[in-house]
């Protein structure tokens, strides 16, 4: 039977040294990017505007070479390209384009703003930690429900496979600091109930209550990955 789980991507403030920040490169067509988007696209508190896409709209997979390569337009019949670019390029960004080619091959995601692109690795490394859901956020309170369904509308795509249909959102370090703080007293209160709570299981819960604040001071952006695994209940 499947069940739903959550993962966390968090930039965390290393990203840019990591190389997980880049500017907008100037030969993509970033309005007609925005424009062809449009369903992937955010507008956030601070006012900012972003378009959160999988890495296949900006990258195809080449089974030749077993690798990512740019989306090509006219590719497989007159595929849609979500990828625009301003062409013919000179020879300095032929270059850079190849060379942020090999950059990207990790990519997952890509956060996409009107100056600057941050990519989302599909493993932690440098720049990213990767946190399944965080145990005190979802037991013993409602705050956790109550802000999945404050944002699902606004914040959440459809992140389509081809066996299930999952989920991804977009958040902002601060937003994601203040759910943590706010849940960790709540949290506190159910837990000191329960009759069956061993050492053991709070150091472990303090040991990744302080790597998620860590992760979480400086981050600029976090992503939330709602996927189906089967559970082995029937």
């Amino acid at each position: 039977m499947p069940a739903t789980s959550t993962r966390l991507y968090v930039l965390t403030r290393e990203a840019a040294d990591a190389g997980l920040i880049f500017d907008v490169p100037p030969w993509w067509d970033l309005d007609r990017l925005f424009e062809l988007n449009a369903d992937r696209h955010l507008r956030l508190p601070d006012g900012r505007e972003v378009v959160l896409v999988g890495w296949p709209r900006l990258l195809d997979y080449d089974l030749h070479a077993g690798r990512k390569v740019w989306a090509r337009p006219g590719m497989e019949g007159g595929r849609r390209s979500w990828l625009p670019e301003r062409h013919p390029l000179s020879e300095a960004d032929s270059a850079r384009r190849q060379a942020l080619l090999e950059a990207v091959q990790g990519a997952r995601w890509f956060i996409v703003g009107r100056d600057r692109v941050w990519m989302v690795p599909d493993e932690p490394r440098a720049g990213c930690a990767i946190f399944r859901e965080p145990y005190w956020w979802e037991w013993g309170h409602t705050l956790y429900r109550e802000f999945w369904a404050q944002h699902w509308e606004s914040r959440f795509f459809e992140a389509f496979t081809p066996i299930d249909l999952n989920y991804v959102g977009l958040f902002t370090g601060e937003e994601v600091r203040a759910l943590d703080e706010r849940t960790r007293s709540p949290f506190w209160a159910w837990w000191r109930a329960q009759e069956y709570r061993t050492r053991d299981q709070e150091a472990w819960l303090r040991e990744e209550m302080v790597r998620l604040e860590e992760a979480l001071r400086g981050a600029e952006w976090v992503i939330f990955y709602q996927y189906e695994w089967e559970s082995g209940l029937s």
